[in-house]
């Protein structure tokens, strides 16, 4: 019989070790590309999405009903609804003609029969999309941990009675907040977290309120120094007028100027999206501290929890922090949280004594 020559060990560690680095350098490659084509599908699929809703708003025009001009949420099924809700058996839905798949959550803004860029998000799939430089951009949320809970007490500074509650040495360091094995459960209010958002930066932050699988922490800090809520040149741009904005400023347009410092001061904060951080409601502040009496038009004179408007890093010449609530009842006024951790009213041209604390709304799951 003849000897058959086969492989010898050597040989075959050899192609094995050839063919792993074959599938080390083709898997990352090969991973990207179907990355980029689903990235690019939910694009496709979004602006399908904003054109049927623009065509529903054309022919609402025509047969009379009219669309009004508006936010509307994204429902589950892909139809619309106003911010209000969909009214008494879905009365108010809007259907949204389309075939294949459409956005599942998300909000659309519609002026004049378009949808505005500002304001419009859309959820498909696993990505976030909106408005870009003019064009529509997905993204993934960030699917990591964001934030750690707390193994022992944040230290932070309370106002302790002194007369000038613009300066640091009228608070003293205490404990505040909660640890989650004090708490029922980790999503309680005022359960204490340490979030790091891409800055690089150790911040702590309260849980505020949750809803469904979403968590609201409030920064334990104001971000730099007083601003107002809305200035007059902010209200001018925005198409108001002087004598509307008069001396003490004008909140029908809602927290412009706050608004647009809040978000240059968080544009480091590079793992969340912008639409994740937000200034607190009256609401929220007034639930998450315990008061059950307060609404826009209603001042309780309630003291809520400490955590509320105690500082981890103090900033000289504040009294407290802007809400993104108007004052229903006085057309130049919006809430703020105090330093005597009470929600007090004042004019929205106030540049002197209110800064700027973010809200983030994050996952549960990039909580620890």
């Amino acid at each position: 019989m003849k000897n058959k020559k086969g492989f010898t060990l050597i040989e075959l560690l050899a192609v094995i070790v050839v063919l792993a680095i074959i599938a080390l350098i083709a898997t990352p490659i090969v991973m990207n590309t179907i990355k980029n084509a689903k990235k690019g599908a939910a694009e496709r699929t979004a602006d399908n999405y904003i054109k049927q809703v623009e065509t529903a708003v054309a022919e609402s025009r025509i047969d009379g009903t009219k669309i009004p001009n508006g936010t509307y949420n994204i429902q589950p099924d892909g139809n619309l609804c106003p911010a209000s809700g969909c009214g008494e058996n879905d009365k108010d839905k809007i259907t949204i003609n389309m075939s294949g798949n459409k956005p599942t959550s998300g909000k659309i803004k519609i002026f004049n029969g378009e949808v505005l860029q500002d304001g419009t998000k859309l959820v498909v799939g696993d990505y976030n999309v909106k408005y870009k430089n003019d064009t529509l951009t997905a993204s993934e949320p960030y699917k990591g941990v964001l934030c750690k809970a707390n193994t022992t007490k944040a230290k932070a500074l309370v106002y302790n009675g002194g007369d000038d509650s613009t300066n640091e040495s009228s608070y003293t360091s205490k404990e505040v907040g909660l640890l989650a094995s004090e708490a029922t459960s980790k999503y309680d209010a005022g359960v204490t977290y340490t979030c790091e958002l891409g800055d690089g930066e150790q911040n702590t932050f309260y849980v505020l309120e949750t809803n469904g699988d979403n968590v609201s922490l409030i920064a334990g800090m104001n971000l730099g120094a007083p601003v107002a809520w809305i200035t007059k040149e902010d209200y001018l741009a925005a198409g108001g007028t002087e004598s509307d904005y008069g001396s003490l400023g004008n909140n029908n347009l809602g927290p412009i100027t706050v608004n647009k410092i809040l978000k240059e001061r968080t544009s480091i904060w590079t793992k969340l999206d912008e639409d994740q951080i937000k200034l607190p409601s009256g609401n929220q502040i007034a639930t998450a501290g315990g008061d059950t009496k307060w609404t826009e038009n209603n001042y309780t004179g309630t003291t809520l929890q400490t955590w509320l408007n105690s500082y981890t890093k103090f900033t000289t010449g504040t009294l407290g922090y802007w809400t993104s609530s108007s004052v229903a009842t006085d057309v130049s006024s919006a809430w703020d949280m105090r330093y005597d951790n009470i929600l007090h009213r004042d004019f929205v041209s106030n540049s002197s004594s209110y800064g700027i604390r973010p809200v983030i709304t994050i996952s549960k799951s990039n909580l620890s």
